[in-house]
């Protein structure tokens, strides 16, 4: 087996740990990895537009106004509005209304720890440190 493929391999099962633990909140055994690969399809497929990974990444910081998010985003009111319903729905987002503003948030800590992971993947192939791995 070739290190680059050794090394995407790796990454995948990396991927598939963290989805584990962000679709259903525990990592898993391999008789649940069917269920899991589905709820991490549904997961990558909510954040596979460039829209909801920018509202994703703002709300990282904390919670924000709609009118915060278009500016930020650079999005149209319903079009983002679009994207903040999908979000919701899913569950990934929660929200709360201060007078006439809607706020929207990121809810619990699950995709919290996918964007850590991501990010600590970033910074490990800036650094060249992902070339280490053995084989």
């Amino acid at each position: 087996m070739s290190q680059c493929f050794h090394q995407f391999r790796v990454r995948i099962i990396h991927i598939i740990s963290a989805c584990a633990y962000i679709a259903i909140g525990r990592f898993v055994d391999s008789s649940e990895e069917d269920r899991v690969f589905e709820r991490a399809a549904e997961l990558f497929a909510l954040l596979s537009t460039p829209v909801r990974l920018r509202i994703v990444h703002d709300l990282m910081g904390g919670e924000r106004t709609v009118s915060q998010l278009i500016e930020s985003v650079g999005a149209s009111q319903p079009n983002l509005s679009q994207h903040l319903a999908t979000l919701y729905r899913s569950g990934l987002l929660s929200r709360r209304r201060d007078g006439v503003h809607m706020l929207y948030r990121i809810a619990g800590d699950r995709l919290a720890a996918l964007t850590q992971w991501l990010e600590a993947q970033g910074a490990m192939r800036a650094d060249g440190s992902d070339h280490k791995e053995k084989p």
